[in-house]
């Protein structure tokens, strides 16, 4: 989903819109919203933020890494995911420019994305698009930029990734394990836990998304039979996470 489109035709949840980009990624700048980084070969998410969006050269600016270890994974591989949100939630690939090539650099540079996914308020509030599950107050997806580990089982496999999303109602992850399922698949068993917070249920797999750049699948899944006591503990931990962010 996230990988070097051939065709000018922008596929759906996807922007190209040069313009609309840039308001996007200007919107993220003036609200100094974090920006979380994950490198490919990583499973870490590093902060940053927009220090600069320059529409006329179609360049932008991003805040350096602050832990050197990531800092170093970033000088090194120089390829990066990103999510962060401007009334919704945008995610785009980039690569550094080759001007950042010194490892004592304080900003990173890169051309303004082509392509960037974005869902808006409207959507992550009715649970996104073609999903086919029930729209209420828990299905509005909180992207995770902390690891949080999750494994499936089922069909004689383990599929083990981490969240990247979740709700009362629905969460998605990113594995780079060989899924078996497909979609409309029941998932037996899934277990994982978020802030203290331990979930065991079933899924029923709604969507796989290939993320060529990243070497990732991502799977939108919704939760099945969870426990009143877990969906309460769930409750407060997506609430704990709002506060943080």
């Amino acid at each position: 989903m996230f990988g070097l489109f051939k065709s000018k035709k922008v596929p759906p949840g996807m922007i190209g819109e040069v313009e609309r980009i840039t308001a996007l990624l200007q919107g993220v700048k003036e609200q100094s919203a974090v920006v979380a980084l994950r490198i490919p070969g990583s499973e870490a998410w590093y902060n940053s933020k927009v220090l600069l969006v320059e529409s006329r050269q179609g360049l932008v600016v991003l805040d350096r890494i602050q832990e050197e270890k990531g800092h170093e994974r970033m000088i090194r591989t120089r390829r990066f995911h990103a999510l962060t949100r401007n009334n919704g939630i945008l995610s785009f690939n980039a690569e550094l420019l080759p001007a950042t090539k010194q490892e004592k650099v304080t900003r990173y540079v890169i051309r303004l994305p082509e392509l960037v996914e974005y869902q808006d308020r409207r959507s992550l509030a009715s649970g996104g698009t073609g999903s086919g599950s029930s729209q209420d107050e828990g299905s509005s997806l909180t992207p995770l930029t902390s690891q949080a580990a999750i494994t499936l089982m089922g069909k004689g496999r383990a599929v083990r990734g981490f969240l990247s999303g979740i709700s009362l109602t629905e969460l998605e992850l990113r594995t780079r394990d060989i899924v078996p399922f497909q979609p409309g698949d029941e998932i037996p068993s899934c277990t994982f836990e978020l802030h203290s917070v331990s979930v065991s249920c079933r899924l029923k797999l709604l969507d796989t998304q290939l993320d060529t750049f990243a070497h990732e699948t991502r799977l939108r899944c919704e939760i099945l039979d969870l426990p009143d006591s877990q969906r309460l503990d769930l409750s407060r931990a997506i609430a704990g996470i709002h506060r943080e962010q």
